[in-house]
């Protein structure tokens, strides 16, 4: 069955707009897979032929694919086993640990604080004047610590 350039410019504006047939796409295939196609329609063969050969390789039945199965050597196993047990058994001791010491604030209440008058830094001092203050921030911090030290040291005696 010869077709003209009219009929098959026709399927094919059908074909592009999702309306045609499976008997009209076979024509449509077989015209396109011809060597004498019309000049017009050359910018559509390399589609149709593309078309045609996924056609045929979906109308064929598959051969069964199988995934190759996923094997993990037995050192990774051991590894992952192992490394597993040691965290567990780190996070047990680390749990077992913080149980045993009281608490921090416990330990702290038994200090007492002598207040500290820490001097005030206002802005805009000169640069000789924020070093002077930074210096006596530093003083009292210093003995502030003295002061702590020397509390927990008579308190754990």
């Amino acid at each position: 069955m010869t077709m003209k350039t009219k009929d098959i410019e026709e399927l094919t504006e059908r074909f592009l707009d999702g309306e045609t047939t499976l008997e009209e796409e076979r024509l449509l295939y077989d015209y396109f897979s011809r060597q004498d196609i019309d000049s017009s329609l050359l910018p559509y063969a390399t589609l149709f032929r593309g078309l045609a050969k996924a056609a045929q390789s979906g109308s064929q039945p598959a051969a069964a694919v199988s995934q190759p199965s996923r094997v993990i050597p037995l050192w990774l196993k051991i590894w992952r086993t192992a490394s597993t047990a040691a965290a567990i058994f780190l996070l047990g001791v680390l749990v077992a640990t913080n149980l045993r010491q009281p608490s921090a604030q416990a330990q702290t209440a038994s200090v007492q604080q002598t207040p500290v008058a820490m001097p005030e830094c206002p802005s805009g001092l000169t640069l000789r004047e924020k070093a002077l203050c930074y210096i006596q921030h530093r003083e009292a911090h210093r003995s502030i610590f003295k002061q702590l030290k020397q509390q927990y040291n008579e308190s754990h005696r």
